[in-house]
């Protein structure tokens, strides 16, 4: 995410803040195509006089909520301070533990807005499905600097690939959010992030 989109979404005013975050909870929750204008503002208390002043289309609105679903979940991973951990092994515990606290809490939404929309407009909007891609690689740049880091001092013969093992885990994350959805059985969450943590823990003789 550029700093660019960053600084003006920060920079956005209350009411089209509350369109974003309304449609952020709506898409996640229902999907794109059964989320309409008029709920969206409905949820954010807003008139659609207020939404059409802002967005054009029931699109433009659904592509900068996922350029601010990213924003949000970077600025989620900041605030739990894995960079403030120096060793990169730890830093990757962290980050791992970070998740397994979000399978297994009942307040945390098991839904990702990238990965529903991502299911559901693969062959209907190619936009939307690039903006979805661009948060897959974005969170698994996250994890492939740690890795990076973690493979120099613990690894450093290894053959394995970085990029691989982040973009795994992004798998992981979202079919884990689909077997819950089946299953309604938050533990599978849990579970798989375990499961890829051992797999870790054998390639960096852990």
């Amino acid at each position: 995410m550029e700093l660019s989109i960053m600084t003006e979404i920060a920079q956005y005013p209350l009411t089209k803040r509350k369109l974003l975050e309304a449609t952020l909870k709506l898409m996640s929750d229902k999907g794109y195509s059964a989320t309409k204008v008029d709920e969206i503002c409905n949820e954010a208390e807003v008139t659609k006089g207020s939404f059409f002043h802002y967005f054009k289309t029931k699109e433009d609105i659904a592509k900068v909520t996922l350029e601010f679903f990213s924003i949000t979940q970077q600025e989620k991973l900041h605030e739990a301070g894995f960079q403030l951990i120096k060793d990169p092994w730890d830093r990757i515990q962290k980050y791992l533990d970070f998740y397994v606290f979000a399978a297994r809490s009942p307040e945390i939404p098991k839904t990702c807005l990238a990965g529903n929309l991502a299911q559901e407009l693969s062959t209907l909007n190619h936009e939307i499905l690039g903006l979805c891609e661009e948060n897959f690689q974005l969170n698994a740049k996250v994890l492939k600097e740690y890795l990076d880091e973690a493979k120099v001092l613990y690894a450093a013969q290894a053959t394995f690939n970085t990029q691989s093992l982040a973009d795994w885990f992004i798998s992981i994350f979202q079919g884990s959010l689909i077997m819950v959805k089946a299953t309604r059985n938050n533990e599978i969450f849990a579970e798989n992030v375990e499961h890829y943590r051992a797999y870790l823990s054998m390639l960096f003789n852990k």
